[in-house]
């Protein structure tokens, strides 16, 4: 090759170069990933696509077509019928909602339109990948990130600046190949079974031998069509724990005064959001003596808002229901609670389990769920993604429990009258340490198998130990049908580009001004040659490769 035809080659290659340095600094954003799930049904949940390399636009875009771009929207503009528009209409290839910087408040209008895109987010499949990120990250300073998406947008034209954004495939999610859970029990014997609290005592001793007992249940783990985000829905667990407390106080030292008959047994079971797996397994496994003797369980599910509702199945005909209804109603009338009982016939052929006294009722044990909602909902559909796991009202949630409170030494200590067996305070009722409880388990992600559920049930077992005896953690494997999958926070990198068409014409540009270039050194008639002969000698080469 003559040295005319390698400078010329020289040349061609640093306009390519110049053209492609057109990218400037990238910016690194950590976002979450929706969930994604299949059952072994083939039903598929949440974000079925991970990988991404996409162009950004905003809700400022005036493009019809979103088919090669990543919307990037902040939730409060997000509704469902914009969700449909922007995935069935626009078809946008992958879907960033921004989460409102903190101190940002929802109104209540856009937080019942999100509550309905959350619900659909959490049953529904998406072909598309749908990620989320916190306006308000410093690190990536996401928010200025985001006034200049919406710049670039309003300003769109053939040579305008945008950002492409890309998910690399190191993030691919895996199935789950387990999904492991844990409960944890502790009891407080009755008085027929002093000789059960002793440190040495033989499991055996208790739940078997017919001693009469009232059981409190509560969920240690949560579920968020986020995984990172499922921190709440801890107030009937730190419920439990505030209860186990208190009776502590009551129970012990053995033979006191106030040593009631009944045993008390507090669990806290995991899979709430299956169908209460773990309440259904802990029954399933349960020594047939204990269900027997089991006269009442009382299920805490959210417990912290200012109405309470007791969901039942049983109608109150018999003697130890309708004991069992009463003495929630007397309660509630003395505290001046707002309280009714909701009564909901189960189906036993349905799959889904509502209410975690459901479990109970299969067994023919009579049970209720005490919650601040009134009205059911299916599984994933209770996903919360903005539950921060601390009641918006602290007092209420505090009244909350005391109620439960007295409910239950009705029940073990007898009392007929409409007179509360506390008074006006219940002692062992400790504010800081409950708040201490709150804030602890909303410091982590308790998504059903994740190891910040596991964690939560290790603590609820050491707490527990400190007020219960022969407290214990039983794992399991939770065999619901449903694989999930991992890799739920992931990095997404942004770089500042120019469009194609500005690309083309500035290579026009620059191979123009460098052929002028070569040309003031060679002559026009020179060029022409070296041009002629470098595209020559690239086909005969193609064909010789080809040969």
């Amino acid at each position: 090759m003559s040295l005319n035809r390698i400078v010329f080659a020289v040349l061609l290659i640093a306009a390519v170069v110049s053209s492609a340095a057109a990218s400037s600094q990238s910016s690194r954003i950590e976002v979450y990933r929706l969930w994604q799930a299949e059952k072994s049904s083939g039903v598929k949940f949440g974000a079925q696509k991970t990988t991404l390399n996409l162009i950004v636009a905003t809700p400022a875009s005036q493009q019809t077509s979103l088919g090669k771009h990543l919307l990037v929207v902040p939730i409060e503009q997000l509704s469902a019928a914009s969700l449909d528009d922007i995935l069935n209409t626009k078809q946008a290839a992958g879907l960033l909602l921004l989460l409102p910087k903190e101190g940002q408040q929802l109104t209540v209008e856009q937080q019942a339109e999100w509550s309905e895109v959350e619900t659909r987010l959490a049953t529904e499949s998406f072909a598309v990948p749908i990620y989320f990120a916190f306006r308000g990250d410093e690190a990536s300073n996401l928010d200025a990130l985001y006034t200049r998406f919406v710049a670039d947008d309003q300003q769109s034209g053939t040579t305008s600046d945008q950002y492409q954004v890309l998910v690399a495939p190191e993030y691919e999610p895996k199935p789950l190949k387990t999904i492991s859970a844990a409960n944890v029990q502790g009891w407080l014997p009755g008085s027929s079974n002093t000789a059960s609290a002793s440190a040495g005592a033989d499991d055996t001793q208790l739940g078997q031998d017919g001693t009469p007992t009232i059981a409190v249940f509560a969920n240690t783990d949560n579920f968020a069509v986020v995984p990172e985000f499922a921190r709440g829905g801890s107030t009937g667990l730190v419920g439990l724990l505030q209860l186990a407390r208190l009776f502590n106080t009551l129970y012990v030292p053995t033979g006191s005064r106030t040593h009631g008959k009944y045993n008390l047994l507090f669990v806290a079971t995991q899979g709430a959001r299956l169908s209460y797996a773990g309440t259904r397994q802990w029954l399933d496994a349960a020594d047939a003596r204990l269900l027997d003797a089991l006269e009442f369980a009382i299920c805490l599910d959210s417990i912290g808002g200012a109405q309470l509702q007791l969901h039942v199945s049983r109608p109150p005909k018999d003697a130890a229901t309708k004991r069992f209804y009463d003495a929630f109603t007397t309660v509630a009338s003395a505290l001046s609670v707002p309280f009714e009982i909701v009564q909901r016939k189960i189906n036993i052929s349905d799959p889904e389990v509502y209410w975690e006294h459901e479990q109970f009722s299969r067994k023919k044990i009579l049970a209720g769920t005490l919650s601040d909602l009134k009205t059911a909902t299916a599984g994933f559909a209770r996903s919360n993604i903005f539950d921060s796991g601390l009641p918006a009202d602290a007092a209420a949630f505090e009244r909350n429990i005391r109620f439960v409170a007295e409910v239950l030494a009705k029940l073990i200590y007898g009392s007929e009258s409409k007179n509360l067996v506390f008074g006006p305070s219940v002692p062992a009722l400790d504010s800081k340490l409950q708040q201490g409880w709150l804030r602890s388990l909303s410091r982590s992600s308790r998504q059903v198998g994740t190891p910040g559920a596991a964690a939560a049930a290790q603590s609820v077992k050491e707490v527990l130990s400190g007020y219960l005896v022969q407290t214990s953690l039983q794992s399991f494997k939770l065999e619901e049908g449903i694989t999930m999958y991992n890799n739920t926070r992931v990095v997404m990198e942004a770089y500042r580009t120019k469009p194609i068409a500005f690309d083309l014409i500035f290579l026009v540009a620059v191979v123009a001004y460098l052929l002028g270039l070569y040309a003031s050194f060679r002559g026009v008639s020179g060029t022409i040659s070296d041009v002629m002969a470098f595209i020559k000698g690239t086909r005969a080469a193609t064909k010789a490769k080809r040969s």
